[in-house]
């Protein structure tokens, strides 16, 4: 698949959190879910899906909870013309080098540990899957989704801001989005990631 994007691996740190946007039919699906609204599918700043960078080995990694579970994988597979990191925060706790050390371990635990991925969890963290579910289903608290696992893992590092309703409700993609991008306490990492041809600033 053709390349679209580029990734400057200097301006990223272990710890940052990505969110992307697919123009697959599962991401279509997943903006519409979230919003309720037909222009958000195509509205290419909008995510349907959220990440940590992990490193391993010196290399910087994606580890994201996807329906196979928790996982490692390339950042490349976000530099697509299908699938794309749109915006990454930093948390600025993760200045002190033992919080993101945490982090990393908290996240290589979970790896281990073979996290399932919580259907339902996603599917009532929107309103179209409230309104679909929410009459039989509940959130796994054995499992994770993608923001669910973004969230628990800032909470256990000591980001204790997220509203508090989030424990039993968990944010879908675009919450999380919206909490960071407005946070005083998150620092968006600027031109980590850039078109083919341009160049970081």
């Amino acid at each position: 698949m053709k390349k679209l994007l580029k990734i400057d691996y200097s301006k990223l740190k272990p710890m940052d959190v990505f969110f992307s946007h697919s123009k697959k039919p599962s991401g279509a699906l997943i903006r519409l879910a979230q919003t309720l609204s037909f222009r958000a599918v195509s509205d290419e700043a909008l995510p349907n899906h959220t990440g940590i960078v992990t490193e391993s080995h010196g290399q910087l990694f994606a580890t994201e909870m996807g329906p196979k579970g928790i996982a490692e994988n390339s950042l490349e597979k976000y530099t697509t013309t299908k699938n794309q990191i749109i915006r990454v925060f930093r948390w600025v706790g993760f200045s002190k080098k033992t919080v993101s050390e945490y982090g990393l371990k908290e996240l290589s635990r979970l790896r281990r540990k073979q996290l399932d991925y919580d259907w339902f969890g996603a599917a009532l963290s929107s309103p179209l899957g409230k309104a679909l579910f929410g009459w039989f289903a509940k959130n796994d608290k054995n499992s994770d989704f993608c923001s669910e696992n973004v969230f628990s893992i800032l909470r256990k590092c000591g980001y204790l801001s997220f509203p508090l309703f989030w424990e039993k409700e968990p944010p879908s993609p675009l919450q999380m989005f919206y909490w960071l991008s407005r946070s005083p306490d998150f620092e968006e990492v600027h031109d980590a990631v850039t078109k083919q041809g341009q160049h970081s600033v």
